[in-house]
């Protein structure tokens, strides 16, 4: 038996390959039918905070556009948060129209100061619950200075509704004073009502606490660009094939080169003299 091996081998490695054997699915595929991810970008006026460069907000910014550049099918939407939430962009995989409503975004696009996480996450739980498909993502990208509170009581809500948040903390905490400009376009800080200039710093435990309620990742923004890239790379994608696998509308990926490869081994066997008895 033992030197009719590479024959079996290479017999029945043709044959299932002809049979063409399909399971699991391909990353391509995955990126062909896409993911839904709603941004809710902190605008507050602690985003103007200049800990990174050339601040916050800008800094959250670039960041994105990174993401969005290796996005494929994937729809995309921005919900802006300071004292409310006010959705900027639905769902969509017009990624240009997305970006150039990103650009706009400012301390000045939502009406009410402040900052409540809370009604951003409430906003983009009723939206991706409205949404078909199984992938609800939600990225919150903010310094985690929370004046409201109740976030991680709506992280709760979330969880139930199968919507997973992931945070991306932006600042750092040792912090910064608020830059702001008057109409004459003079710089000046922060002040709160006693006078003193106001120091806003990155709380990432309590991002941290809140991503880890629903089981995303907490991610913090570091000098370089590129690290939602990799949580896209590492997290979504594996995340979304995982949900694909047992979708039975979508095509499985052909396995063929697996049985190939071991008709091809058994083939060099063949031609290598290891299947001829020795005499």
């Amino acid at each position: 038996m033992k030197y009719w091996w590479p024959h079996i081998l290479f017999l029945l490695g043709a044959l299932v390959a002809v049979v063409q054997p399909r399971w699991g699915v391909e990353e391509d595929a995955v990126r062909q039918r896409g993911i839904d991810l709603l941004v809710c970008l902190d605008v507050s006026r602690s985003m103007l905070a200049r800990d990174v460069s050339p601040d916050r907000l800008g800094r959250a910014r670039a960041e994105l556009h990174a993401l969005v550049a290796t996005l494929g099918a994937d729809r995309v939407g921005l919900i802006l948060v300071a004292g409310e939430a006010q959705r900027a962009a639905p769902l969509t995989s017009d990624h240009p129209s997305f970006l150039a409503l990103l650009d706009m975004a400012t301390p000045q696009s939502v009406r009410q100061g402040g900052t409540d996480l809370a009604a951003a996450l409430q906003q983009a739980r009723g939206l991706l619950e409205a949404a078909p498909g199984t992938q609800k993502n939600v990225l919150l990208v903010t310094d985690g200075e929370d004046r409201v509170g109740r976030a991680l009581a709506e992280a709760e809500l979330c969880l139930d509704a199968g919507v997973v948040i992931h945070t991306l903390g932006v600042g750092t905490e040792l912090g910064s004073k608020i830059t702001l400009t008057d109409a004459d376009g003079r710089e000046f800080f922060l002040q709160d009502e006693a006078g003193t200039q106001v120091v806003s710093k990155l709380a990432p435990m309590d991002l941290r606490r809140i991503a880890e309620v629903t089981g995303g990742k907490a991610l913090v923004l570091g000098a370089e660009v590129g690290v939602l890239r990799d949580w896209y790379e590492q997290t979504l994608l594996p995340q979304a094939r995982v949900a694909a696998s047992g979708d039975p509308n979508l095509e499985r990926a052909n396995r063929y080169q697996i049985p190939l490869a071991f008709a091809l081994l058994g083939a060099v066997a063949i031609l290598g003299g290891f299947g001829r008895r020795r005499r």
